[in-house]
């Protein structure tokens, strides 16, 4: 029984990588150990209050994280209107 899969022949001339070049400035790394910054603050402090908090932390998540789906939808349909 024939295979059901086309076989690809691929020619290995045509493949060809330059290698990675260096495209973030000074500024946009500084950005992003920022960010990585701010987001291990944030879970080591989600997790300090969670110990005060208890279940009620976990709550107020659910509940923030509602408020930024509605932000978002709505900046969402903002950028349908109005682009």
């Amino acid at each position: 029984m024939p295979s059901a899969t086309p076989l690809i022949q691929v020619n290995s001339a045509h493949i060809h990588e330059d290698g990675l070049r260096h495209q973030l400035s000074a500024a946009q790394m500084a950005m992003v150990a920022v960010g990585g910054s701010i987001g291990t603050g944030l879970l080591l402090g989600s997790g300090a209050a969670m110990e005060i908090a208890g279940p009620a932390a976990i709550l107020s998540f659910v509940g923030a994280a509602f408020i930024n789906w509605t932000v978002a939808m709505a900046l969402g349909e903002l950028a349908c209107a109005h682009p």
